[in-house]
Formats: C-alpha cells, sequence, structure tokens
C-alpha cells in the first residue's frame, strides 16, 4: 500500500498542506458547525451555513440556496474555498455532512427531512462523485423538491466499483464493521492515491498533490462507521433507471468533470451519455478534488448554470404572460424583454455543450 501522507515531507510541501489546514481553520473559526437530527435514523447530519452572508449587488433575491454534498472521501469542511467564494458571489450557502446511513433509501429520507428542516424551497444541489450518486437517486424519487442539480466527477450506477458486482449488495456491509485503521488504509490506496492515478509515470500538479493530502488528513475527523458506511453505499445495487428523472428537466442539470479524475473512464461516458441533452463543463486538471484545486472555476460554471436557469424560468413566465394578454386583448398588451446581458456574465457554448471559461 502506498502511504502518500507519510513520505519524505520537504519544506514546500509543508508550507502547502500547511496553508490549506491554515485556511481552513480560519473558516472553522468564522463559520460555527451545526446539526440537524434525524428522527427516523436517529443520526445527525452537520453542516456549515452563510446565513449572514451579505448580498452583492449583482445578487438577485429569487437566487435558490445552493446545497453542497460531498464525495465519499468529504466532510461538511472539504467545500470550504467554494463555500467562500459563493459567499462572496452573494448566494445563501449550506455544506452538508451527511451520517452513516447504509442504504440509499436511508440517505433519500435523511435529506428530504435535511431540506424540509431547514426549509428550503427548491435548493440547487451540487453533489460530487457518490453525492452525486445519491443526489441522483433522490431527484428521481423527489423531482419536484430541488431547484437544479450540478454533479461534479460522478456517476449513475455502480458496478464498476467492484469486481463481482452481482454480490456488490452482499460483501458491501462488510465494510461498515472494519476498524478505522484499515478504513483509512483503504481509502488514501483506492479513493485518494488510487494505483490508476499514475503517481509515478505522470506528473501530478502541485495543488492537486496538496489536496490529496490534505484530504487524507481530513479521514482521521470520520468515524470508522462514517468511511463504512460510504462505501456501503457506492457498492449498492441500486442505480439511476429513469432517463427522465421522473420529469425533471435535463436543462437544470449540470456536469462537471475534470479531465484527470479517477471515476472509470466507462462510468464518466456513462452518465454523458444518459444526460446528453445536458450541459457539460470541462475542466483540463483538477483531479478528484476540484473544490480545493479549482475552486474559482467551479464558482463559475455554477453561476453560469444558475443564471441561465433563472433567464430560463422567466423567459418562460414573460411568453406565457404575452401570450395570454395576446387572447385577452388581442395583442395589444405587450411583456417586457430581458436583455442578453441579464441572462448571464460568461455564455454557454450550446453547439458543443461545453461551457466556456
Amino acid at each position: 500500500m502506498k502511504d502518500y501522507t507519510n513520505r519524505e515531507p520537504t519544506v514546500e510541501r509543508i508550507r502547502a498542506v500547511s496553508s490549506i489546514q491554515d485556511d481552513y481553520s480560519e473558516f472553522k473559526n468564522k463559520t460555527a458547525i451545526k446539526r440537524i437530527f434525524d428522527p427516523v435514523s436517529e443520526l445527525y447530519w452537520t453542516y456549515y451555513e452563510n446565513i449572514t452572508l451579505k448580498k452583492s449587488s449583482k445578487s438577485d433575491k429569487s437566487d435558490p440556496t445552493i446545497v453542497l454534498l460531498h464525495g465519499i472521501c468529504g466532510t461538511a469542511g472539504c467545500y470550504f474555498y467554494l463555500f467562500n467564494k459563493l459567499t462572496e458571489l452573494g448566494y445563501r450557502c449550506i455544506s452538508a455532512q451527511y451520517p452513516e446511513y447504509l442504504t440509499p433509501y436511508e440517505w433519500i429520507a435523511g435529506f428530504l427531512h435535511f431540506i424540509e428542516y431547514l426549509n428550503l424551497s427548491k435548493p440547487c444541489v451540487f453533489g460530487s462523485d457518490l453525492g452525486g450518486f445519491l443526489l441522483q437517486l433522490f431527484v428521481q424519487r423527489y423531482p419536484d423538491s430541488l431547484n437544479s442539480i450540478i454533479l461534479c466527477n460522478s456517476y449513475r450506477r455502480t458496478d464498476a466499483f467492484s469486481v463481482s458486482p452481482e454480490f456488490r449488495d452482499i460483501y458491501g456491509n462488510i465494510y461498515s464493521i472494519l476498524p478505522h485503521i484499515i478504513l483509512k488504509g483503504l481509502y488514501i490506496e483506492y479513493y485518494i492515491c488510487p494505483k490508476n492515478d499514475d503517481y509515478n509515470q505522470h506528473k501530478v500538479e502541485l495543488r492537486e498533490q496538496y489536496a490529496k493530502e490534505f484530504m487524507a488528513y481530513e479521514l482521521d475527523q470520520l468515524s470508522s462507521n462514517d468511511l463504512g458506511s460510504r462505501i456501503t453505499l457506492q457498492l449498492t445495487g441500486e442505480y439511476v433507471y429513469d432517463k427522465d428523472l421522473s420529469g425533471f428537466k435535463k436543462d437544470k442539470i449540470l456536469l462537471i468533470e475534470t479531465n484527470n479524475n479517477n471515476i472509470p473512464e466507462e462510468l464518466t461516458q456513462d452518465i454523458k451519455a444518459w444526460y446528453k441533452n445536458s450541459k457539460v463543463g470541462y475542466i483540463k486538471n483538477g483531479g478528484d478534488f476540484p473544490y480545493l484545486t479549482r475552486p474559482d472555476e467551479i464558482a463559475v460554471y455554477i453561476q453560469v448554470h444558475l443564471n441561465n436557469i433563472k433567464y430560463s424560468q422567466e423567459n418562460n413566465y414573460n411568453k406565457l404572460l404575452s401570450s395570454d394578454s395576446f387572447n385577452d386583448s388581442r395583442g395589444k398588451t405587450k411583456t417586457g424583454n430581458i436583455s442578453r446581458d441579464e441572462k448571464v456574465e460568461i455564455d454557454y457554448d450550446s453547439e458543443n455543450s461545453v461551457i466556456n471559461l
């Protein structure tokens, strides 16, 4: 097992990782962590919230709350760079950490309780890898509960994570009883610094390596129950089977993909084919944790996505008013137009379904 957390430290590496830790400590000192009790599972969700944010001049009060869901390795704090950036842009943001659920059904019920308890009206939810997978299962069941979803390096099925897909539901539960030291080693070897990372063959950007080391340190903040349950969830036999997601419009789905992530290629291609009419945002580098390595670019993608959804909704509403006015007054009443500048600051390249930065 390669343990990149115990490699010979250099002054540069120590400073870089220390810098991330210092930034994180500053974030935690300024932002209180909160908890919500799930009465069904008797478990707690933890989260950060910028409820005291100051709206920017460009921010619109109609912007939905953005909920951030971590992946298999994350915590509520792993999004702190992105959280701060979205706060600067004027968005209400909540970074949530889900507890040790063992089935997607428990997770779905828990997330529904979470957004209902916080009285979130159709939030936009951003989910990385496992978080994005569970999010799709949620939308498949409750499509009217969310405004839109953003899936970062995610997937819609889990069979490629197992050498024996037909039995993964059975042996997946074994991970929930393993001790922390074994689970931590598995996470470092297979999720944070996996063998297919080709560490010895390709140069890894320093900030990507620092992000890996930061995420490795964060494993100590998670219990063995947390770590084991996430692997159990990733090895579930459940999958997203409804291409329509129960009527959830494809323009409400944004896929974000880093070209050097470690999600199996077949799953990456599968989700893009599944949501072929949805937009895709590509980031050349950034690794598995672009919210740590490329938070500014991720924030731009989110802003563009929300602006275009807002424009689409307003445009449809104006068309409806225009149609009603025409029918009522035979075209004498006109509705106001929305200028293109009000739509977005950065446009989609709709021909190639790629967001241009």
